[in-house]
């Protein structure tokens, strides 16, 4: 039986839906850019100035309320760790960042308060 939904594999869940990379093949890496342009390598930002996608690395991490500077820095955020950034919400708040072989989800208030160069 030929069934047009059905992809190369034949297995359950193969083919149908939308499958991993299916986003940066149709083009919405940037669909949930907080910017109207991405950041550029070696340019300087904030963790909430990055797209889906883009990688950077971590210069410091500046914070008033020394509770939420530790909890971010027993996260792992320090500085000289490598970020990307996986996922974000509809509205952009939350988003989920990948570090240190984990992935993380932090307010976009929260962001803004780590600096980073982008390397992605």
């Amino acid at each position: 039986m030929n069934n047009k939904f059905q992809g190369k594999g034949s297995g359950r869940g193969q083919g149908r839906g939308f499958g991993r990379g299916f986003g940066r093949q149709v083009g919405l890496e940037n669909a949930y850019c907080p910017r109207k342009r991405r950041l550029c390598p070696k340019e300087e930002g904030h963790l909430s100035d990055l797209c889906i996608g883009q990688k950077a690395l971590v210069k410091g991490v500046h914070n008033d309320n020394l509770a939420l500077r530790r909890r971010l820095l027993d996260m792992g955020i320090t500085k000289g760790v490598v970020v990307e950034v996986k996922k974000m919400a509809p509205m952009g708040d939350p988003v989920d960042i990948k570090l240190r072989g984990y992935e993380l989800c932090l307010r976009k208030r929260d962001l803004r308060n780590i600096d980073i160069e982008v390397l992605e």
